[in-house]
């Protein structure tokens, strides 16, 4: 069986309420230089290569892929590239309570 790294960040964003794991996945879309005026929705999805995989929907209908690596770095692609890139496929958010205002 294969061994799971342990995530302190991953595990951080799964307790905070929704509204702050919101507020932290949109920095994280940021940071990465990437535009995003607010995350609508955001979920964890699964373990991906010893990184936390969380998908988060901006405002303007975008989707992103967040994955957060055991030590906090984060990396950022665009739902719509992962197949081209050979990476899981983002699910649909369509059970995630909507957002309220943010920050």
């Amino acid at each position: 069986a294969p061994t799971r790294i342990a995530n302190p960040y991953s595990d951080q964003l799964k307790g905070l309420s929704p509204q702050n794991q919101r507020l932290t996945l949109l920095r994280a879309v940021r940071d990465n230089g990437k535009r995003c005026g607010r995350v609508e929705a955001g979920a964890y999805q699964e373990e991906y290569r010893n990184m936390a995989l969380w998908v988060a929907q901006c405002e303007d209908g975008r989707y992103w892929s967040i994955f957060v690596a055991p030590n906090g770095d984060t990396q950022v692609r665009e739902c719509a590239q992962m197949r081209q890139l050979d990476l899981p496929q983002c699910r649909p958010l369509s059970d995630v309570p909507r957002a309220g205002p943010q920050g």
